[in-house]
């Protein structure tokens, strides 16, 4: 379970990077 609930983070992370990247491109 402890398990699922890092690899979701990680996902988040990693979207949260493609918006930034996004965001900042169109800043």
């Amino acid at each position: 379970l402890k398990m699922l609930y890092y690899i979701n983070l990680y996902q988040v992370k990693r979207n949260l990077k493609k918006f930034i990247f996004i965001a900042n491109t169109f800043y």
